[in-house]
């Protein structure tokens, strides 16, 4: 029963994402551009969604990253903030748990909610 739970909770989390890609293309696309590059940069998807907050506090692996790498990725990260003025990506990762952040971002990455959970679909 708590998989099932899970797996549900894992698809509505899908269905927003899929629902922000649809309403507003650029700003999904934006999104999408800050997520690969957290991936390529080997930084946790939590940190990109804590730069969003504004609480400010950088990330310990952001904080880890060559100077030049960390400006490129905080202005990166900045051009998002900016795209995002409604406040829709912001508020939406606001109300997600911590993992929920996490396949969010790993959903928008190209991963299902199956997947995540290691069912096959």
């Amino acid at each position: 029963m708590i998989t099932l739970t899970s797996i549900q909770t894992l698809r509505s989390v899908d269905e927003e994402r899929s629902a922000l890609r649809h309403n507003n293309e650029e700003l999904y696309t934006l999104w999408t551009h800050a997520v690969q590059l957290t991936r390529k940069l080997q930084l946790r998807y939590q940190s990109l969604c804590s730069l969003l907050q504004p609480s400010g506090t950088l990330p310990a692996d952001v904080e880890a990253l060559p100077d030049s790498v960390r400006r490129l990725y905080i202005e990166e990260v900045q051009k998002l903030r900016r795209q995002a003025d409604d406040e829709q990506l912001q508020h939406f990762i606001q109300t997600l748990s911590p993992e929920e952040q996490e396949a969010f971002c790993a959903m928008t990455a190209g991963a299902t909610p199956e997947s995540i959970k290691g069912l096959k679909k």
